[in-house]
C-alpha cells in the first residue's frame, strides 16, 4: 500500500512571516528611496511588507498567549534593545536639537519593530538557520541589482565617485561594506555547518562587490573576520598558514598592479583609493569628527547631549559637515547618550563575549560563529555609527544571530556538526 505524501498528521504550512521577512529585507537593502533615483519599485512595498510582518506576528503572539506557549525568555535580546531605544527616547528631553533627535527615533522605531518580528520568528534551530539564509538571499539580491545597473565602463572603477550604490540602494558605500561583511561571515558559517560548497562561492562574490563599492573597511574587516573564524576553528595552531596565504596574496597583487596586464592600472587606482591617495581628506576629516565627539562627551559625560545630537552639533559649526556622523559608534554613543547609554548599549556585547568564551571549543561552531561575528561588529563600530538608519537594523540582526547561536552552543560539540 502506497504511503500518502500528505496526511492530516503532516499538513502543509506556509511560512508567511519568513516570506514577508525575505521580501522586506530585499526591498530594505536593495532599493533606493524615491527621491534618489529611478532604480526602484514603489517604496510602498516596504510599508506593505512591514505592516504584514507586524500583523502576522501580532496574531502569532496572541495565539501563543492563548495556548500558553508564550516564553518570556525568548525576548531577552529584544528587551535589551528596547531598553536602549527607550533611553534614546528619554534623551529627547535634553537633546541639543529636538527635531534632529526625533528623526533618529523615528528610524529606530521601525527597526525595533522589525527586530521584534525577527526575535519572535527565530524560536528554533531551524528558524535560526532560515533567518541566516533570508539575510544572505537579500544581500545577494542587492548585489545582483548593483551588478546589473552598474555602468559597463565602471566595472573596475571606484563606487564612491559616481555614488551608484546610493543611487540604486539608497545606502552609502560603507553601508554596503557593513551588509556584505555580515554576509561573508554568515556564508562562511553555513559552509562550516553544512559543508555545502555553494556557500563558499558567495564569499568571493560579496567581496568583489565590496571592492566595486570602494570601501576601505570593506576590504579589510571581512578578511579579519574570516581570519578569526579560521583561527578559532583550528585552535590557533594553523594560523601561520593563513598568514602565509595573505602574504602571497599581497605579493601577487603588488606584481599585478605593477604589470601591463589588462586592468592593472585600474586596480592600482583602486588600491590608491583604499590608501586614501586620491586627494580626499576623509582620514583627516574623520579624525576631526571623532575629536569633536570626544569633546562633546567630556562636556556632558553622564547622559550626553541627546540621541543624534552630534549631527545637530555639526550643524552649528559648518553646513558642510551637517550630513556626517562621527563615524565611530563608541564615541557617538558617549557624546550623545553619555556613559549611561554606553553601558546599556554594550552590556549585551559584554554578555555575549563572556558566554561565548566560556562555551568556546574548536568543535563548537556556534560559539566560533558568535565570536567571529561579534569581532566583525566591534570592528565596524569603530568605523561607523551602527545604530543609525539601515546600519541599525543590519547590525542588530547580526548581533541577534550571534546571541541566539549561544543557545545552540549549549549542545554537545558532536551535536553541532
Amino acid at each position: 500500500m502506497k504511503q500518502r505524501m500528505f496526511t492530516d498528521n503532516n499538513p502543509i504550512k506556509i511560512d508567511f512571516i519568513g516570506l514577508f521577512l525575505l521580501l522586506f529585507f530585499c526591498v530594505f537593502y536593495g532599493h533606493a528611496r524615491p527621491n534618489i533615483t529611478i532604480y526602484h519599485f514603489t517604496i510602498d512595498v516596504r510599508y506593505i511588507t512591514f505592516l504584514a510582518l507586524i500583523i502576522f506576528t501580532f496574531f502569532g503572539l496572541l495565539t501563543d498567549i492563548i495556548n500558553r506557549r508564550f516564553n518570556l525568555r525568548q525576548y531577552t535580546f529584544f528587551a535589551w534593545y528596547a531598553v536602549f531605544f527607550l533611553f534614546c527616547c528619554f534623551s529627547l528631553t535634553w537633546s541639543l536639537n529636538y527635531s534632529t533627535s526625533l528623526e533618529q527615533i523615528t528610524t529606530m522605531f521601525s527597526n525595533i519593530a522589525v527586530l521584534f518580528v525577527v526575535v519572535y520568528y527565530v524560536n528554533s534551530p531551524e528558524k535560526f538557520m532560515r533567518i541566516i539564509k533570508i539575510q544572505l538571499l537579500a544581500f545577494l539580491y542587492m548585489c545582483m541589482r548593483l551588478i546589473i545597473f552598474i555602468p559597463e565602463w565602471h566595472v573596475f572603477g571606484r563606487g564612491r565617485n559616481l555614488r551608484f550604490i546610493e543611487e540604486i540602494t539608497g545606502s552609502h558605500y560603507n553601508a554596503l561594506a557593513i551588509y556584505l561583511t555580515f554576509g561573508i561571515i554568515l556564508a562562511a558559517f553555513l559552509y562550516l555547518e553544512t559543508k555545502q560548497r555553494r556557500y563558499l562561492l558567495i564569499i568571493p562574490f560579496f567581496y568583489y562587490v565590496t571592492f566595486l563599492g570602494g570601501s576601505r573597511q570593506g576590504a579589510v574587516i571581512p578578511i579579519a573576520g574570516l581570519f578569526v573564524m579560521y583561527a578559532l576553528v583550528k585552535g590557533f595552531r594553523q594560523v601561520y598558514k593563513t598568514i602565509i596565504a595573505l602574504v602571497l596574496i599581497v605579493v601577487l597583487l603588488i606584481f599585478f598592479i605593477n604589470s601591463d596586464l589588462p586592468g592593472a592600472r585600474a586596480m592600482l587606482s583602486l588600491v590608491n583609493g583604499f590608501l586614501g591617495e586620491t586627494g580626499e581628506v576623509s582620514f583627516n576629516e574623520r579624525t576631526l569628527l571623532r575629536e569633536m565627539a570626544a569633546s562633546m562627551f567630556f562636556q556632558k559625560p553622564v547622559f550626553g547631549w541627546g540621541v543624534n545630537s552630534f549631527k545637530a552639533y555639526l550643524g552649528h559649526i559648518s553646513i558642510y559637515l551637517l550630513p556626517y556622523s562621527s563615524h565611530n559608534t563608541y564615541l557617538e554613543i558617549l557624546a550623545c547618550l553619555g556613559v549611561a547609554g554606553f553601558i546599556i548599549y554594550y552590556s549585551m556585547h559584554v554578555r555575549i563575549i563572556i558566554q561565548a568564551v566560556r562555551r568556546y571549543s574548536t568543535k563548537n561552531l556556534y560559539a566560533v560563529f558568535t565570536l567571529s561575528m561579534l569581532f566583525s561588529v566591534l570592528l565596524l563600530e569603530y568605523g561607523e555609527s551602527l545604530f543609525h538608519g539601515r546600519y541599525g537594523l543590519a547590525s542588530a540582526t547580526a548581533l541577534f544571530c550571534a546571541f541566539y547561536s549561544l543557545k545552540l552552543s549549549n549542545q554537545k560539540p558532536e551535536e553541532n556538526r
